[in-house]
């Protein structure tokens, strides 16, 4: 096709070549969307090793200043894709935040389950409740973190709203900020066990 239009109609060939590289550069941008919406590697390694990686990832980038605790309990296969693919999100705008403007040396990542209340249906309304916390500046960049009116707070109150739950934002002063977030979700009886 491309000799034909180079033999038939050569005034064509600049278009077409640009049109080529326009179409590969929406193709680019739009595998790069789709990762950034949903981490491929939740799907490859799960939630726990995915947010291990980044954990990693995020004391790295603080170049040895920042050392990040991560815990897990619980089986967090059971979240669905898209509350797992929400919690990702959290946790890497928090790990963001601390790395960009705390000052830390010094976070945690606690991820678990937490029961409302065993009954005698076949399901059970349970909590997932995640914390990021630091040791750094607690208002930081003028009580931005205080008040929770940065866009990466609001990106995150916005997700975890999505999933039916709540975001504290904890300022605790000279010892740091917390976010802790409740998400509530059902999963079946013998998931329970």
């Amino acid at each position: 096709m491309k000799a034909t239009a180079e033999s038939e109609c050569p005034a064509l060939v600049p278009d077409a070549r640009n049109l080529s590289q326009t179409s590969m550069a929406v193709m680019r941008a739009l595998r790069t969307t789709l990762r950034t919406l949903r981490p491929p590697e939740i799907d490859d390694f799960g939630l726990a090793a995915s947010l291990a990686v980044l954990a990693r990832d995020h004391e790295q980038l603080a170049g040895g200043r920042l050392k990040i605790s991560l815990e897990t309990n619980g089986d967090l296969c059971v979240l669905p894709p898209t509350a797992a693919s929400h919690v990702y999100r959290i946790v890497q705008e928090g790990l963001t935040n601390i790395n960009k403007h705390a000052h830390a040396a010094q976070a945690r990542v606690d991820l678990g389950f937490r029961p409302e209340g065993a009954g005698p249906t076949t399901s059970e309304r349970r909590w997932l409740t995640l914390t990021i916390e630091n040791d750094g500046s607690g208002a930081a960049d003028g009580g931005i973190v205080a008040q929770g009116n940065g866009f990466g707070l609001i990106g995150m109150r916005e997700r975890v709203m999505a999933l039916g739950g709540q975001l504290d934002i904890i300022d605790l002063g000279d010892r740091g900020f917390k976010l802790h977030a409740m998400i509530p979700f059902e999963v079946s009886a013998r998931l329970v066990q």
